[in-house]
C-alpha cells in the first residue's frame, strides 16, 4: 500500500491541492499532505488510498472481517506534547452506501490502552455525510494535586478527573481511528487531524502538595485559591448582583412569541383539550399546551434553592462553616447516606447547603418568597417555559392564594420492588414493582394530576436496560431462584417443555432438574442459537410488562397527565420500540455535543423529550468539571445554543431539559458530582453568556421548529 501512495497521482494530488492551512489556536498533528506522514500510518483490515478534501484527505474502505478495522497513526521525532490542547479532532466524511460508527482513540505514554491512558470517542455518519469528531481530553490528575488527598467528589479543581477513562496528554503516542464492528464495506474520507484549545494546568497547583492549599473553599462555597468575573468576594458583592438583575429582568420580561403556557403565541391553534399532549403537524412532533398552541419545551433540571454537599470528616475543606446556633445554622442537615461512594457506609451524614445559605446572605430571612418569584421570572426572561426533573415541588406547584408566575412542569417519580441483579432494572414480574408505581403516580396525582401546568411523569430514570437486548433475558437466568422474573420464565418453559430433558434437548444444555435450572446462576453453557426462540419472546415479554404497568398507572390516577417515558440513557432498540407503544412521550438523557445521533428503530416514530444534557466551564468557576467540556463561559454557550438549534431540527424531538440551574457543589453532592453546570453558580448569580445564548435561542425558537 504504501508504495501505491509514492506513485504520481499523489504527488499531483498535493501540488495542486496545496497544504490546508489550520485555524488559529489549532496544531497539526497529521497532514495527508506530506508524503512523510503516510509512512508512519499502520492499518488493520481496511485499504488506504489518498483522496481530495481540504487538501489532501486519507480514505480507508473497511471490510467487516474484524471487529475494528481502521488505521494507526504515530508521532514522528517522539510523542505528541498536548498538556495545553483541550481535544484532538479529525474530520470524517462517510462516502459508502452505509451508516457506520467511526471511533477516535488516543493513547498516552504507558498506561494499558484502551483500559487507562487512554479515550475513546465515536461518532454515527450517515452516508454522504460530513462531521467534525472531537474528543475532549479528560486530564488525568497531576501528582500535586492527588498529593492533596481530596475524597467525596468525582473531578479535582482544574478539571481533572478521578474516575477512568483519563489520559495525561502531555505524551500522547498513538491516534487510531477506526469503524465499530462494522457489518458490511464502508468508505470513510480522514482529513485534517490535529489539536486545540488552551487547558492551563492551573497557577496554584504547585499549592496543592502543600498544607497550605486546605481549606480550598471559602465562605460562600466557592474555590478560594482562584478569581474570576463574576466571583463573590463579600456580601456586599450578593447586593450589587440582586440589583443588577433586578434592572435586567425589569427591561427584559418575557419573549414576545410566547403565550401564558410558553406555547407559540403567534403559531397555529390545534384543538384545545385543557391539558398538554403530543400532536404531529407539519411533519413534525410537538406538544401541545392546554391552550391549543404549539409547544417546545425547554426546560431546565433541578430548579430550587438548595444543593447540599457532605461536611463529615472534611471540615478542614472549608474555610468557614456557620455555627449551629446562627442565622446560617438552620443550613445544616444530618441525612441518610448516599448509596454509593465515600458515606455510603455511614449510618447518617452531616452535610450544609451553601446555596440556601447565600439566599438567605442575598435575599434575607423571606429569601424563600422572593427566590421562588424571581425563578420564574427569570426562566421566562430567559425564554425557559419548563421545570424539568427533580424540581422543588413548592416551586412547581405554588401554595394556596400565591398570584405570582408560574412555568409549565414534569415531575420525576421511582418505582419500588426488587431489581434485577447487576442491571439495576425494575423487575415487573414483582408484585411490588406494580403496587409502587400506582402508588407513586397516586401520590403524585393528589397535587398535580388536574394541574394543567403539569406536562406529565417521568418514572424511573436511567435504569440499566442492556445495550444487547438478549442479555436481559440471560441476565434473568443468572438471577437468584427468587427472582420473581426467573420464576415466570422458568414457569412458561416448563409449561412449554414438559421435562427438563425436552429443555435440554432443545438448548444443547444439562440441567438436572427444573430446580436445578431455577437455582443456576451460570449462564455460559446456553447456546443462544439454540435458546432464542424462548429468549427473544421473555425479553419482549420483560420490557412490554415494564412500560405497561407504568402506562396503567398514568391512566388509572392521573388520565390527564402524560407518561414521559424512564429516561433512557442505556437502551436497546426492543427497549425503545417498547416505549414508543406505552409512552405518551419517550424520553432520552442524551449528553451528547448534539442530538444528530438520537435515530429511532425502524418503523418507529414517536415523539421524543430529551430530560438532560448539559455542558461545563473551568474559567469561572475551576472547582470540578464533567464529561462535556468546553474551553469557556463562550464556547459552553455556544455548544448549548448548537445543541437546542440541532433538537429543534429533529423531527421527533419536542423538547429539552438542561441539567441543571446551578452548579453543583465544590467539593461534590451526595454522590461526589461537583461539576460546574449551572445556569447559576452558588451564590445565585446567573452566567451571563448562558442567559445571552437562551435568550438568543428564544427569539428564534419556534419559527426554527417549523421551518421545513
Amino acid at each position: 500500500m504504501l508504495r501505491m501512495v509514492r506513485t504520481w497521482w499523489f504527488a499531483v494530488l498535493v501540488a495542486v491541492l496545496g497544504q490546508a492551512p489550520g485555524l488559529a489556536g489549532e496544531r497539526t498533528l497529521v497532514s495527508f499532505d506530506r508524503l512523510a506522514d503516510w509512512l508512519g500510518i499502520e492499518r488493520s483490515g481496511c485499504l488506504i488510498f489518498p483522496v481530495p478534501m481540504d487538501g489532501v484527505g486519507l480514505r480507508m474502505i473497511m471490510g467487516s472481517q474484524q471487529r475494528w478495522p481502521g488505521i494507526t497513526l504515530t508521532p514522528r521525532g517522539g510523542p505528541w506534547t498536548l498538556g495545553d490542547c483541550d481535544w484532538i479532532a479529525v474530520d470524517l466524511r462517510n462516502a459508502g452506501a452505509g451508516e457506520v460508527t467511526i471511533c477516535l482513540r488516543v493513547d498516552g505514554l504507558g498506561g494499558d490502552p484502551p483500559h487507562t491512558n487512554s479515550q475513546t470517542e465515536g461518532v454515527l455518519l450517515r452516508p454522504g455525510e460530513r462531521k467534525t469528531l472531537r474528543l475532549w481530553f479528560r486530564h488525568a490528575p497531576p501528582a500535586e494535586l492527588l498529593a492533596a488527598g481530596l475524597f467525596g467528589v468525582r473531578t479535582l479543581p482544574g478539571g481533572f478527573f478521578l474516575e477512568q477513562p483519563t489520559l495525561d496528554p502531555r505524551q500522547v503516542v498513538r491516534v487510531v481511528i477506526f469503524g465499530l464492528e462494522p457489518t458490511r464495506t464502508h468508505v470513510i474520507d480522514v482529513d485534517n487531524i490535529r489539536a486545540g484549545g488552551n487547558f492551563v494546568y492551573p497557577s496554584w497547583l504547585p499549592l496543592a502538595a502543600t498544607s497550605a492549599f486546605l481549606p480550598f473553599v471559602d465562605r460562600y462555597g466557592q474555590f478560594a485559591h482562584a478569581d474570576w468575573p463574576g466571583k463573590t468576594h463579600s456580601d456586599l458583592d450578593l447586593g450589587a448582583s440582586r440589583q443588577a438583575e433586578d434592572a435586567d429582568l425589569q427591561a427584559r420580561p418575557a419573549p414576545p412569541a410566547y403565550d401564558r403556557f410558553g406555547g407559540w403565541a403567534q403559531g397555529p391553534v390545534l384543538a384545545a383539550t385543557g391539558a398538554f399532549r403530543p400532536a404531529k403537524y407539519g411533519g413534525r412532533w410537538w406538544l401541545v399546551t392546554p391552550q391549543g398552541r404549539l409547544f417546545f419545551s425547554l426546560g431546565v433540571t433541578c430548579v430550587g434553592p438548595s444543593e447540599l454537599t457532605p461536611v463529615e470528616d472534611r471540615t478542614h475543606y472549608f474555610a468557614e462553616l456557620p455555627a449551629a446556633n446562627s442565622p446560617l445554622g438552620f443550613y445544616w442537615f444530618n441525612a441518610p447516606p448516599p448509596p454509593r461512594g465515600y458515606y455510603a457506609s455511614y449510618p447518617d451524614v452531616d452535610m450544609f447547603d451553601f446555596a440556601r445559605a447565600n439566599l438567605y446572605r442575598k435575599y434575607g430571612p423571606d429569601w424563600e418568597a422572593v427566590f421562588t418569584d424571581r425563578i420564574h421570572r427569570r426562566l421566562r426572561s430567559w425564554g425557559f417555559n419548563t421545570l424539568g426533573a427533580w424540581s422543588d415541588a413548592r416551586i412547581e406547584r405554588p401554595g394556596t392564594g400565591r398570584r405570582g408566575p408560574r412555568t409549565a412542569y414534569t415531575v420525576a417519580l421511582s418505582s419500588g420492588g426488587r431489581r434485577l441483579g447487576g442491571l439495576d432494572l425494575p423487575d415487573p414480574f414483582d408484585p411490588q414493582f406494580d403496587s409502587s408505581v400506582r402508588s407513586a403516580v397516586q401520590n403524585a396525582a393528589a397535587q398535580s394530576g388536574n394541574d394543567p401546568w403539569c406536562i406529565g411523569y417521568f418514572i424511573d430514570n436511567e435504569i440499566g436496560w442492556p445495550w444487547s437486548w438478549l442479555e436481559l433475558p440471560l441476565e434473568v437466568l443468572r438471577a437468584p431462584a427468587d427472582q420473581p422474573a426467573k420464576l415466570a420464565f422458568v414457569q412458561q418453559l416448563q409449561a412449554k417443555y414438559g421435562t427438563i430433558g425436552a429443555l435440554n434437548a432443545r438448548w444443547a444444555t444439562h440441567y438436572p432438574s427444573w430446580q436445578a435450572l431455577l437455582a443456576a446462576q451460570n449462564t455460559s453453557q446456553i447456546s443462544l442459537l439454540r435458546a432464542f426462540a424462548d429468549l427473544a419472546p421473555f425479553a419482549v415479554q420483560f420490557t412490554e410488562r415494564y412500560f405497561r404497568i407504568c402506562r396503567e398507572a398514568v391512566e388509572a390516577h392521573a388520565p390527564q397527565r402524560l407518561y414521559l417515558g424512564c429516561r433512557f440513557s442505556s437502551y436497546n432498540p426492543l427497549a425503545v420500540t417498547a416505549a414508543s407503544r406505552y409512552c405518551h412521550v419517550v424520553s432520552f438523557n442524551w449528553y451528547r455535543r448534539d442530538t444528530s445521533g438520537l435515530q429511532l428503530p425502524a418503523g418507529v416514530d414517536a415523539p421524543v423529550l430529551i430530560g438532560e444534557y448539559h455542558f461545563s466551564a473551568l474559567d469561572r468557576n475551576p472547582s470540578g468539571t464533567s464529561g462535556l467540556m468546553t474551553s469557556g463561559q463562550q464556547d459552553r454557550a455556544a455548544a448549548f445554543e448548537g445543541y437546542v438549534r440541532s433538537a429543534l431540527r429533529h423531527p421527533n424531538v419536542v423538547g429539552c431539559h438542561w441539567f441543571q440551574l446551578r452548579d453543583q457543589p465544590a467539593t461534590g453532592r451526595f454522590d461526589g458530582e461537583n461539576a460546574p453546570i449551572g445556569f447559576l453558580d452558588v451564590c445565585d448569580n446567573p452566567y451571563p453568556e448562558m442567559v445571552a445564548a437562551a435568550r438568543r435561542l428564544a427569539q428564534v425558537l419556534y419559527p426554527l421548529r417549523a421551518a421545513p
